[in-house]
């Protein structure tokens, strides 16, 4: 926990950096152009920590004890965020990331597994608006419902399992869009998110567990993003 405390940390540190400073709205500011309809998208990098599914990969799929999975990887996110300002000082919008990591463990003798993890994770955001001289400075967050995809082959095994879960996630954000043109942005963006779900279950009804440790939907996760914003 105190691991997860300092990335959570070290992100809302940077995300202060980030924000350039304030200026009341004049004929230049992003406020004085009207409201706003706009999609964002692009790629971001995590620091993901999934205890539930690391302790679950590293018993059934018994590595060395030096070689065992961290509890914390980094995980590429790809995004898309469609917004709409809906007064002066709020937005709300429908922000979409894709998460995907692979696992390759080398078992004690055993021979070697394989487990594809695969996140979708929908939220409802809303956002309070910072308008400046050329740029949007947005402060706010969401809540989701979020759903995950777990494919495994064990050693010695011809076929995968799939496995798949379902969870709620929660998120707190600081984006700051600066002004190309009138209708480009480049878009970058601070996040952390922590998503509580189920066990992974087959289609059958089987759950992913060995020796009493199962593999759950359950993350900490510290994003930066970076992408473009797109005005319509």
């Amino acid at each position: 926990m105190t691991r997860v405390r300092y990335v959570a940390a070290s992100v809302c540190s940077l995300a202060f950096l980030w924000l350039p400073p304030a200026h009341a709205a004049d004929s230049t500011s992003t406020a004085a152009h009207g409201r706003f309809i706009g999609v964002t998208l692009g790629l971001g990098i995590q620091a993901h920590a999934a205890a539930d599914l690391v302790d679950y990969i590293n018993r059934i799929a018994i590595p060395p004890y030096n070689n065992r999975l961290s509890e914390f990887t980094t995980v590429p996110e790809l995004y898309i965020a469609p917004e709409v300002q809906v007064s002066d000082d709020w937005s709300v919008g429908i922000d979409y990331g894709y998460l995907v990591r692979s696992y390759t463990v080398v078992g004690s003798g055993v021979g070697t597994s394989q487990f594809d993890y695969v996140v979708h994770v929908p939220v409802a955001v809303v956002h309070y608006l910072i308008p400046g001289d050329g740029y949007w400075v947005k402060l706010g967050g969401g809540i989701g419902y979020q759903f995950a995809e777990l494919s495994q082959r064990l050693y010695g095994a011809i076929a995968s399992t799939d496995f798949r879960a379902r969870g709620v996630g929660v998120k707190l954000e600081a984006v700051a869009d600066t002004k190309f043109d009138d209708h480009l942005y480049g878009s970058i963006q601070l996040d952390l998110r922590w998503v509580g779900g189920g066990s992974f279950e087959s289609g059958s009804g089987t759950v992913a567990t060995v020796a009493g440790t199962t593999a759950k939907l359950n993350f900490f996760a510290a994003t930066l993003r970076f992408g473009v914003l797109i005005l319509v």
